[in-house]
């Protein structure tokens, strides 16, 4: 298991501090209205919903302030530059690794250790040469999440659709080596557990950058690029034209993704209010709804990136200090980990079967690790660790509203 070095998380906690918090309180404050506006105009008739002078005014603020705040970053994070193009961002090399990261990730993005084995995990499942892609979901906050269950892409890819697309997926699922490709998505057809290859190029061949339900499909796989343990990957292909142009945008955001491509080209931006206001609009729904699901962990996790993209790091603070003290992470990983190993064994592939003995070893110690959470769990909490969750979550929601005119909740 990765033990991080706790002088540099020490380190980086102190330089987030108090500049970005004095400076961001207004930042804070539009990016909540960005998400009030949104809210509001999607209540709309489509005849009303169009931009006008609010919207240029919040994009005219959240460039003068991303720009700002990137440059802050640099100060306080040494090895990345503010990005002078695009607002917002920072960029990163370590050769031959290239990254450009939204100034609200910087601070929890994983360390040095691991950015050479995100660059190589990206290249693996890469399906074209020229396309952008990106590292999203829960390995962009690493630095806050001990354990992370999967790791998520996002790529947007230069076809248009049809053959070219059903060509290139067919030629990655015909490679091998440290991957295992365990699902193909194309709406609601799977392969192969609900359709067949044939099944498959069809839909695959049906696929068009123009239209938003036919321009992304998904490719699972398990990857045992890791010393730890053999994880989930999933990769979101978004199809585009040779602009990057493409409908699918709807179903991604940037202020999620962080750029693993040697490319200067940014797809969407983070000064565009509107999408900023959909990611906080959807943020907020996804809280409430695992909330009530009793998702708590996958609650928290869409809380924690509410707090960083609304630069409310006090809450960031309050979930990391919060899942430090729980099991709740631990049982998660035991129990993906254990879900891989089923994966793996319905393979019979003698290659993998060292991938068995290392989760075995790998679930050990977290059951070791988890007992003795438990010592911790009891005395921190009074009550049980679901009410504590629940009453930080709802503190979280509580103070959205409360930021965003009663808009936002």
């Amino acid at each position: 298991m990765h033990v991080e070095d706790q002088s540099e998380v020490g380190l980086r906690g102190q330089r987030e501090t108090q500049p970005i918090s004095d400076y961001s309180k207004t930042l804070t404050a539009t990016v909540l209205a960005c998400g009030a506006y949104y809210r509001q105009l999607m209540d709309l008739p489509t005849s009303a919903q169009r931009s006008g002078a609010h919207i240029a005014k919040l994009e005219s603020f959240l460039e003068t302030s991303l720009f700002a705040q990137a440059k802050i970053c640099e100060t306080l994070f040494p090895g990345w530059d503010a990005d002078p193009e695009n607002a917002g961002y920072l960029i990163r090399q370590e050769p031959p690794a290239f990254f450009r990261v939204p100034a609200h990730l910087v601070a929890v993005f994983p360390n040095s250790a691991f950015l050479q084995q995100i660059w190589m995990l990206a290249n693996s499942v890469r399906i074209h040469g020229s396309s952008i892609i990106c590292l999203s979901g829960s390995n962009v906050v690493r630095q806050i999440l001990e354990h992370v269950d999967d790791v998520d892409f996002c790529e947007y890819l230069p076809l248009r659709g049809g053959d070219l697309v059903a060509d290139a997926v067919f030629s990655r699922l015909g490679e091998s080596g440290d991957l295992i490709c365990t699902a193909v998505k194309v709406g609601e057809l799977k392969w192969p557990q609900t359709a067949s290859a044939a099944e498959l190029r069809n839909s695959l061949r049906s696929t068009n950058f123009r239209v938003a339900e036919l321009a992304t499909f998904k490719l699972d796989y398990i990857s045992r690029l890791s010393e730890k343990r053999p994880f989930d990957v999933t990769s979101l292909a978004v199809l585009c034209d040779e602009n990057f142009d493409s409908a699918g945008y709807s179903q991604t955001f940037s202020f999620q993704e962080a750029q693993v491509s040697a490319s200067d080209y940014v797809p969407n931006k983070l000064t565009n209010a509107v999408e900023m206001g959909r990611y906080v609009s959807w943020l907020v729904s996804q809280v409430k709804k695992y909330r009530t699901d009793k998702n708590l962990i996958k609650s928290l996790k869409r809380a924690l990136s509410l707090s960083r993209v609304c630069w409310m790091t006090i809450f960031s603070d309050q979930i990391k200090d919060f899942l430090s003290k729980t099991c709740f992470t631990i049982d998660q990983e035991i129990l993906r980990t254990e879900s891989i190993k089923i994966e793996i064994l319905s393979r019979q592939d003698p290659k993998w079967a060292d991938e068995i003995l290392k989760i075995d070893s790998y679930v050990g110690l977290l059951k070791a690790e988890r007992h003795a959470f438990l010592f911790k769990q009891n005395a921190f909490y009074s009550g049980s660790e679901e009410a504590a969750a629940v009453g930080l979550i709802d503190k979280i929601l509580d103070s959205v509203a409360a930021q965003s005119g009663g808009v936002l909740r």
